[in-house]
């Protein structure tokens, strides 16, 4: 089903719901969730817990962001541990909203946990872009905004960054904003249309750029009349500087 805006609105907000995580790294391939906060749109918390690793023993560059150390973390469930009340809720909502939502949705479904795949999902980070406005003319995209940048444009107050539950409540605030917002209802320009015309137009000028100089040749071919009119002054040179070769013939004859 397409995600429309209309139907967004129309959602009950129970079903929707805003999750975060904090992680002992970037990729999901090897490395592992360290808490997991999910709310519902109304602001409940559904769920806020710290989880051990399986594998990971120690992270300490991501523990320097986020605050989580083996210590806190050691006598905590493995997130499997909590499958069945994860599936439960997934099976009672029809959205999941986040900030840059992939990197935690990819994360929780390489836990193995077999959450359903077909919940749609709405991705804050990448919605925001064209509100937000700053071209990225090397990527021909959109920039990306920091979750900080997201919540001090729509004036929301401060919150615990990379604390998972906070990284949940904000975008759940940033969203309800973002779906209110004239800018994103009625955009001025679609953003796919733009990036679409905006590279077009970049590689048409790199392209006149780099093209090299017409030859005399090329540009008779291409304006007839230059030619002729190049012909002409040619003769009337060469006219004139024959009177002039006579002239001088004649007073030193």
């Amino acid at each position: 089903m397409m995600m429309t805006l209309d139907w967004i609105k129309s959602l009950d907000p129970k079903r929707v719901i805003v999750l975060d995580t904090e992680t002992t790294g970037l990729d999901p391939d090897e490395n592992e969730i360290l808490s997991l906060s999910i709310v519902n749109l109304d602001g409940e918390v559904l769920f806020d817990e710290l989880v051990k690793p399986e594998r990971r023993k120690r992270w300490p560059k991501a523990a320097e962001i986020n605050g989580i150390t083996p210590a806190m973390v050691k006598d905590k469930k493995h997130l499997v541990e909590y499958g069945d009340q994860l599936r439960e809720l997934w099976k009672n909502i029809d959205l999941v909203v986040g900030y840059k939502v992939e990197f935690d949705t990819n994360f929780l479904y390489m836990s193995g946990l077999c959450l359903s795949p077909h919940v749609q999902e709405f991705d804050v980070m990448r919605e925001f872009a064209p509100v937000w406005g700053r071209w990225n003319d090397y990527k021909s995209s959109w920039r990306w905004a920091k979750l900080t940048q997201c919540a001090e444009y729509y004036g929301i107050g401060d919150f615990d960054a990379h604390s998972s539950l906070g990284d949940a409540e904000a975008p759940r605030q940033c969203f309800l904003a973002l779906i209110n917002d004239p800018k994103y209802v009625e955009p001025r320009i679609n953003r796919d249309d733009y990036a679409r015309e905006k590279a077009k137009a970049d590689a048409t000028a790199r392209s006149e750029a780099t093209k090299p100089s017409k030859t005399w040749g090329e540009a008779a071919k291409e304006e007839p009349g230059l030619t002729v009119g190049c012909i002409s002054i040619i003769l009337i040179t060469l006219f004139l500087l024959g009177g002039c070769v006579s002239c001088v013939a004649g007073i030193f004859g």
